[in-house]
């Protein structure tokens, strides 16, 4: 399918779980058809009635692992190296959500995660002075995720805070879930809950009978995390060009090459990157109809490079002279510029039921997206896409939701050049399956099947609870041809262990 994101597009957003929203995320909060989204936690307080206090505390532990088959025979050349790949990676993480409610009127909410983990490679081929053999690699990450205020008096519900703000229907291809960028650094096995990065925003949500009214301002802007080089789904992978790949290998995991081309460096600090953004939902007859309309920034950066400069990096003087290396990599680093363009985002969905059946068609336009290119530079082009999509659901355990979505790369002075992950019309499908077997074991499998180009992307496996406990096991696909998402991260082919205890 086409690419919504800097590293996954919109046929392969991961294979998030469906039904299992975080509780404040959801997007259109209907009163006409129930959402594979759960209602928000304002909502539920608004509707409820009740005016007693209320405390709650969930979350979960949890350790995954997972190994990737090995990959092809890396070259001799130093100059067409292979990239970093980890073979075996252990995750360790703790989730918690604290909800206070005080009567109807008021709620305070706030979640994080500590994760660890521990990666082994193969060191590849080194140039002089770099080590080889294999490596252990450690860190540990802190995340705040949710931390607002919600207060609530009919017909209005104001939030404030870092919160997560979810449009759209489809869950995979959310092709108008533009408000909150996402953690692509591991993106098929992120748990769902973290995801999506929650960002400082205030949110008014305006009840008007029959229809309703959303309005965000997000004063602060803040990009996707995504490694450039380095890890298992960083942008820079084997099929990418061999200047970066020996450009980078040179430079290793130093600070001066993981920060060359970072997110961070085109983010402001000021207020001069807000967006701002509204929703309006209304019923016709017994259809949902939703507009959306954001103005805000595209989330993947638009980098520059000197080719040249880039070029001269490749000079076989430089394999055995580290010094002469470095001051080359020096000058090549002061030609890269990363900046986000800004953009107007322009969207409409509609849901409405068939028997058993929910149907939903989305649409969205933007005025300026970034396009990453096969030769690793950016474009910019104009970007409209839609979806239609059928979802059968059976009691909780029993959901088939099945998607098909065509994109178009507007022309903007010209064609754009040969695309990575999308072509000029990309056409693709994506799937969510978990059917349940008994009702402590189900199977599950979600992602995509890209047609233009071709590709397939996603995970399947099945999925056992009781109680407290809840153990996942499967595989990840990833092929298709080259430069197609499921294709260029063939090497994240592999198998997985997730065992959790919720609390």
């Amino acid at each position: 399918m086409a690419l919504t994101l800097v590293l996954l597009p919109l046929h392969a957003r991961g294979a998030q779980e469906a039904g299992q929203q975080s509780e404040d995320a959801s997007p259109d909060t209907s009163t006409f058809i129930a959402s594979p989204e759960s209602p928000s936690d304002e909502a539920l307080g608004a509707t409820s009635g009740a005016s007693e206090s209320s405390t709650e505390l969930l979350g979960w532990a949890r350790a995954a692992l997972s190994y990737d088959f090995p990959r092809d025979a890396p070259t001799q050349n130093p100059l067409d190296p292979q990239t970093p790949h980890d073979a075996l990676t252990d995750r360790s993480m703790l989730y918690l959500r604290f909800h206070h409610r005080r009567g109807d009127g008021l709620s305070f909410v706030a979640s994080g995660a500590l994760e660890h983990r521990i990666r082994w490679r193969d060191l590849p081929e080194a140039l002089p002075g770099q080590e080889t053999g294999k490596a252990w690699r450690y860190q540990l990450e802190p995340r705040l995720q949710e931390l607002y205020v919600g207060i609530y008096k009919a017909p209005l519900d104001l939030t404030i805070g870092q919160q997560r703000i979810a449009w759209g229907r489809n869950e995979i291809l959310a092709i108008n879930d533009v408000i909150n960028p996402q953690d692509l650094r591991d993106p098929l096995l992120i748990p769902e809950e973290l995801r999506y990065k929650p960002g400082i925003a205030v949110r008014a949500d305006i009840a008007l009978g029959a229809s309703s009214l959303q309005l965000i301002v997000v004063p602060f802007f803040q990009p996707h995390d995504f490694e450039f080089y380095g890890s298992n789904w960083a942008l820079v992978q084997d099929s990418a060009p061999a200047a970066y790949r020996a450009v980078l290998q040179q430079v290793g995991e130093s600070p001066a090459g993981s920060a060359l081309f970072s997110g961070e460096r085109g983010v402001s600090a000021g207020l001069s990157q807000a967006a701002a953004g509204l929703r309006f939902a209304w019923r016709l007859g017994n259809v949902e109809v939703t507009h959306y309309y954001h103005q805000g920034f595209d989330y993947t950066p638009r980098w520059n490079v000197d080719s040249e400069q880039l070029a001269a990096l490749l000079d076989p003087a430089l394999i055995n002279d580290p010094v002469a290396r470095t001051l080359a990599f020096t000058r090549f680093s002061e030609t890269v510029s990363v900046n986000y363009q800004r953009r107007h985002h322009v969207g409409l969905s509609l849901v409405g039921e068939a028997g058993p059946l929910i149907l939903y068609g989305e649409g969205a336009f933007e005025s300026r997206k970034v396009f990453i290119t096969q030769a690793l530079t950016t474009v910019v082009h104009p970007w409209a896409t839609a979806l239609v999509g059928v979802e059968y659901q059976h009691e909780f355990d029993q959901v088939i939701d099945v998607a098909l979505s065509y994109g178009r790369v507007l022309p903007r002075d010209g064609a754009p050049p040969p695309l990575l992950w999308n072509e000029r019309d990309t056409l693709g499908s994506a799937i969510t399956l978990r059917w349940g077997l008994t009702e402590e074991v189900s199977l599950e499998g979600q992602g995509g099947v890209g047609v233009i180009p071709f590709g397939v992307s996603g995970r399947v496996g099945v999925h056992w609870k009781r109680e407290h406990l809840s153990f996942r096991a499967g595989a990840l696909i990833m092929t298709g041809e080259k430069f197609s998402y499921g294709g260029y991260f063939r090497a994240n082919q592999g198998i997985f262990l997730d065992l959790r205890y919720i609390l």
